[in-house]
């Protein structure tokens, strides 16, 4: 059974806040059934049965409505990969650590994922119903599939960052980073930087915004962790004093 990072700050999100009871109960629970990539399935039926599995009164027709309310607090990403419907949860990265190397489940991409933020932002400020454009039940985001891979359509402009001049990031990703990473994404870009040059670009991540989220951060954190302060004559030796 995997375990989820609940931080205090959930207490006073105003998306949390948007919830009706039943649908904050299923948001903790799904947090438990999806992967380490903060995926899993959106079947009504499936999350039924998984999340309330000693719960006669949850119906497959309730799920449905609780995991639309979860949709419209722009909390999860209902999207559809290879005929199958998925659901991302959409500050996943942010929160939880990432330990497996590979998704159970098709990824959305970063450019969709992005494109979802803006159509959440776009629709609370115009207070339009979101699983109203994009209901768990019918017209999911269509993903291409990872073992049907076509020519990557998205033309914005990605540039090189890092020592190495080898991180590629668009300016939206990397502005992204800042704001969900603002004390660890220098030292992560150049962690990455210096890791492909050593190891040569081997992620199976489909872009360094992916790969930085997905185990660079961690990597980073574990490093500063690890690393030993300096005592008081330990500095001044070295500084010659």
């Amino acid at each position: 059974m995997p375990n989820r990072i609940l931080k205090d700050s959930i207490c006073q999100s105003e998306k949390i806040d948007l919830l009706s009871s039943d649908a904050e109960c299923l948001y903790y629970r799904l947090m438990v059934q999806c992967d380490d990539y903060g995926t899993y399935k959106a079947d009504p039926r499936i999350v039924k049965s998984m999340c309330y599995p000693l719960k006669d009164s949850m119906t497959t027709t309730k799920a449905e409505k609780l995991l639309n309310e979860l949709v419209d607090a722009g909390l999860i990403m209902p999207y559809e990969a290879d005929g199958k419907r998925y659901l991302y949860f959409i500050n996943w990265t942010k929160h939880q650590q990432i330990k497996n190397k590979r998704s159970k489940y098709p990824m959305p991409s970063d450019s969709d994922i992005e494109e979802y933020r803006s159509k959440i932002e776009r629709c609370h400020s115009e207070k339009v119903r979101l699983c109203s454009l994009n209901p768990i039940q019918s017209n999911p985001i269509r993903i291409q599939s990872e073992s049907n891979p076509n020519t990557n359509t998205n033309s914005v402009p990605v540039h090189t960052h890092g020592s190495q001049n080898n991180v590629r990031l668009t300016d939206e990703e990397l502005d992204r980073l800042r704001q969900d990473f603002p004390d660890l994404i220098d030292d992560a870009i150049e962690f990455l930087s210096l890791w492909i040059t050593d190891k040569g670009d081997k992620s199976k991540a489909k872009t360094h915004n992916a790969t930085i989220r997905r185990w660079v951060i961690d990597a980073v954190k574990e490093k500063r962790a690890k690393a030993k302060p300096l005592n008081k004559s330990e500095a001044e030796r070295i500084m010659g004093l």
